[in-house]
């Protein structure tokens, strides 16, 4: 997630050299002299916090994690970014006194991270993408998870883009016995998570680029159909960026829908947080576009149905697709038909005949 410190939200920049998967909300390009305002304010907030440590990666890129002792809020930027930050807390209490100590200086490995225990999320959440996420899957935990042969299951979700671990450290404590996990492409972020920003270790993290990791949970699900549903999400949360408000081409593809589609329970649902304009990037209207099409050509069954939420005060939206409770058991699977090839960013993608619900 990429806001302006102490106002409402910059514009997010991710690690030119590595895509992403991150909690990003943004605003929409202020005048000048506003965006000087709040980079002012970015830099005071850089010069009053105590950087908690510094992490350099082999490709030149960094990720910093600083304190602001007077409020136990943590913060993290890639690359020293002063404009703004992809991930923001407030921890409950005051900081613990290992905390204030000097700076580990710049390490080549998170693990090497001195402590700073974070007990607790203070309920705030820094963003309003972060906020709507959050309503829509603490309005559905409360249900628990039901198999569609009638039987309790723990509420399952699925994260595409953990970024520092805030919704996952929320959905962990608003949604009590969820069972978590987490996909980041940062190998950096998952430690950070745990060590800085109250990410319990009870949520399982996978390192690794969403879009793979999607196909091998899937192929999980179609190979073994008597277990499938202990293997699906009751919600799977996708927050996938590139550079800007980019989202990469294996993250909105259609056979990257399909593989959602696929796993998702009856009743589940698909939150796909997406840009849909971007100045620097023309490119991502039409991707917006085009991928909305594409979950409402896949998510075509009945009782299903696809909704787009747009947020106030940023190019950010929610597309939302939803896999109706009263559905047929997973073991009356139809295969999706050979798609048309969908142009996404030049290149033809289809859904190849991949399983799913239907």
């Amino acid at each position: 997630m990429k806001f302006i410190l102490l106002l409402l939200g910059l514009v997010p920049r991710g690690s030119a050299t590595d895509v992403h998967c991150s909690l990003r909300t943004t605003a929409l390009a202020a005048p000048d002299a506003e965006q000087a305002l709040r980079r002012m304010e970015a830099v005071e907030d850089t010069r009053t916090s105590h950087v908690l440590c510094k992490v350099a990666g082999a490709d030149g890129s960094s990720v910093t994690v600083r304190l602001q002792a007077a409020n136990n809020a943590r913060s993290l930027v890639f690359n020293d970014d002063v404009d703004g930050v992809e991930t923001k807390i407030r921890c409950v209490g005051a900081p613990d006194p290992q905390c204030l100590v000097a700076s580990a200086g710049v390490v080549n490995s998170a693990d090497q991270c001195p402590q700073c225990p974070c007990r607790g999320n203070a309920g705030e959440l820094f963003g309003q993408y972060a906020r709507a996420m959050a309503q829509e899957v603490d309005a559905k935990c409360g249900k628990g998870g039901i198999t569609s042969d009638g039987m309790d299951s723990p509420f399952r979700v699925l994260l595409l883009g953990l970024g520092a671990g805030e919704m996952a450290a929320h959905i962990s404590k608003s949604c009590g016995g969820a069972e978590i996990e987490g996909v980041e492409l940062n190998e950096r972020l998952p430690v950070l998570a745990n060590l800085y920003f109250g990410m319990p270790s009870s949520v399982k993290t996978t390192v690794g680029d969403a879009g793979l990791v999607v196909v091998g949970l899937a192929q999980q699900v179609t190979s073994n159909q008597l277990l499938a549903e202990q293997k699906q999400y009751d919600q799977i949360l996708v927050d996938c960026f590139s550079t800007g408000g980019v989202t990469p081409e294996h993250c909105r593809s259609e056979d990257f829908v399909v593989k959602l589609h696929t796993l998702l329970r009856n009743g589940g649902r698909v939150l796909h947080h997406m840009w849909d304009v971007d100045d620097k990037h023309p490119q991502v209207p039409t991707d917006f576009t085009n991928t909305i099409a594409l979950y409402r050509k896949i998510f075509n069954c009945k009782g299903c149905g696809v909704q787009v939420q747009k947020l106030e005060g940023g190019p950010d939206s929610l597309i939302i697709a939803t896999y109706p409770e009263a559905a047929k058991s997973f073991l009356q699977v139809a295969a999706v038909p050979k798609a048309v090839p969908v142009q996404q960013g030049g290149k033809p993608t289809s859904a190849g005949g991949v399983p799913v619900k239907r």
